[in-house]
Parts: structure tokens; C-alpha cells; sequence
């Protein structure tokens, strides 16, 4: 059952304001399809006015969304409540206003907001390819750095357990963020995955992601806008995950590592599992007795024997 942790779509009140949040989690009979690109500019006055953004959504064909959640994250000097754009997802109007769920502030760009939609009344599921059409009419620049759909949905033969988190979490040189990430039914040390956006601001930034403790991964001589996804990595009910943007002698501009979303799931899928019983000769006749111990039955099975 999945859990929405925020509801999002009807105008999208903002309450008090944070800088992330749990936006859906829970168990499904199913998978998780996670897109996400980076990044549009808007230059103001003198520069184009509407973009759009073309995003593919292949799921398998037996599959049942159960949800879309659409998020859109941008930084610009001015206050976000200000801007004035018309976004649109296949030519179905979602905003007139930036009005973001969460916001953070830096030295090195102004805001940092994030809208949130559910967009699942809206969406066609009978056609793959789709398109987000921001039209700018502000004053000043804007950079859309990071567009991200997320799709949770029912397959057969997959169970997944999922947490989906937001954030517009800024990290000088020498700061660190923590989130607690809970997981519906894991035992303690069962592998999935961690997906995750952020921007990197300068190839001599040094980033290290913790889970539970221990170190997951490394951010080194990259910069800009960055999709990853951690595989293989031990999970429980309830994860720690820290990111320390480790402190540095040389100076480097901008300074400030901004985290967009993080997806920790953990997926199980069901396979066939055959085990050869018995085999006897007759002659020139092989008899094989095959049993399937495994959850599902298999397309097809290719037996070979030397004799």
C-alpha cells in the first residue's frame, strides 16, 4: 500500500515551509520508473521565452501506474513567489505562478525552490513519449536545473518497498545534511538501491554519501547536474543517509552542492527456479524429470545433456 506523505496537485498549499520532505513511501506489487534531466536557462528579458522539454516514459507493457509525481526544481535572485510562468505537461496548463512546497537560499545564486505535482489524473498511459512546456515571462534570469518524473507502478512477479524524498538542501564546503528514510517491510540488511539528483558546483568540490554508517559513494572531478544511482547496498526499516561536502584549501566558485531528490527502494522480484529431479537412460531415451521450486513459471527452458 502506498502512503502519500503530501497532497499535491489542487493548488499546492504550502504551509510552513521546509527543505524537504517525504513526498510518497510505502509496499507495492510492483516498480518504481525514475526520469529526471538538468538543466534550462531563462535569460530574462533578452532571452526565449517558452522551452520544451520532451521526457519518455517506457514502462512495461503489462504495467499499472498507480502514481506520477512530477517535480520541478529552479534557481533564480528573485523571490520565488514572484516569478511569473505558465508550465504545462502535454499541453494541460499546471501553474501560472511559482508557488514552491520548499525553498533554500545561497550566497551563490538567490533561491533555491521546488514545485511538486501529482500528475496522475492528467497523464496517458497509452503513448510513451511526453512533453513540459515552460513559458518564462520574468525580468531577471532563471535556471530550471533539474525536471524529474517519478512513477510508481504495478507489474507482476515485483514487489518493491520505496521511500521517495525531496529536498532543496544547500551544502557549503564543510557542511553536511542528514535524512532518516524510513522503508516499509525490510529486514535489516537487505540490498537495494539508492537513486538520486543533485548539482555539483565545481570539479574540485569532494562530496561523500553515507548510509547507515558507511560510506556508499564518492563525488570527485565532476561538476554540474548528476543523476546516480547506488545499487547492491544494505537497507533496513529505518536508514540513515548523510552527504558531507568535505571542506577545502582551494577556494572554488560557485561553492554550494545542492541536493534535488533522493529514492531508496528496495525491489524483489520473483523467478522461476528449476531443479533437475531425476534422469534416466533408456537406450537411446533420456527421461529428465524437472521441478520448478521457484514463484513464477518460466517463458522457456533449454535443457542440454551429455551422454
Amino acid at each position: 500500500m502506498s502512503t502519500i506523505y503530501y497532497r499535491i496537485g489542487e493548488g499546492l498549499g504550502v504551509g510552513s515551509m521546509s527543505d524537504y520532505m517525504i513526498v510518497a513511501s510505502g509496499k507495492i506489487k510492483g516498480d518504481i520508473y525514475y526520469s529526471s534531466i538538468g538543466k534550462i536557462e531563462f535569460k530574462g528579458i533578452s532571452g526565449v521565452k517558452t522551452q520544451r522539454v520532451p521526457m519518455e516514459v517506457p514502462l512495461p507493457p503489462n504495467a499499472k501506474p498507480l502514481k506520477a509525481f512530477l517535480e520541478v526544481t529552479a534557481s533564480c535572485v528573485e523571490e520565488p513567489a514572484t516569478i511569473r510562468w505558465r508550465l504545462r505537461f502535454d499541453e494541460f496548463p499546471l501553474a501560472r505562478e511559482f508557488k514552491p512546497v520548499m525553498k533554500g537560499w545561497s550566497e551563490d545564486f538567490g533561491y533555491y525552490s521546488k514545485v511538486i505535482y501529482d500528475i496522475t489524473p492528467i497523464m496517458s498511459w497509452n503513448k510513451e513519449k511526453h512533453e513540459i512546456s515552460i513559458t518564462y515571462e520574468g525580468s531577471t534570469d532563471l535556471t530550471v536545473d533539474n525536471i524529474a518524473l517519478i512513477i510508481p507502478y504495478e507489474v507482476e512477479d515485483a514487489e518493491t518497498s520505496y521511500t521517495y524524498l525531496s529536498t532543496t538542501k544547500i551544502l557549503t564546503p564543510g557542511s553536511h545534511a542528514m535524512f532518516e528514510i524510513p522503508l516499509e517491510d525490510v529486514t535489516d540488511g537487505e540490498h537495494g538501491e539508492l537513486k538520486a539528483s543533485w548539482l555539483v558546483p565545481s570539479r574540485n568540490a569532494r562530496v561523500k554519501i553515507l548510509l547507515n554508517g558507511n560510506e556508499i559513494f564518492k563525488i570527485s572531478n565532476t561538476c554540474g547536474f548528476e543523476d546516480v544511482m547506488i545499487d547492491n547496498i544494505p537497507l533496513s526499516n529505518r536508514n540513515i543517509l548523510e552527504i558531507f561536502h568535505e571542506p577545502s584549501q582551494q577556494p572554488y566558485y560557485p561553492r554550494s552542492f545542492r541536493i534535488s531528490n533522493i529514492i531508496l527502494n528496495v525491489t524483489r522480484y520473483k523467478s522461476p527456479k528449476l531443479e533437475i529431479k531425476d534422469v534416466i537412460v533408456d537406450n537411446d531415451i533420456v527421461k529428465v524429470k524437472v521441478f520448478n521450486n521457484g514463484d513464477t513459471k518460466p517463458d522457456k527452458a533449454l535443457s542440454l545433456i551429455h551422454i
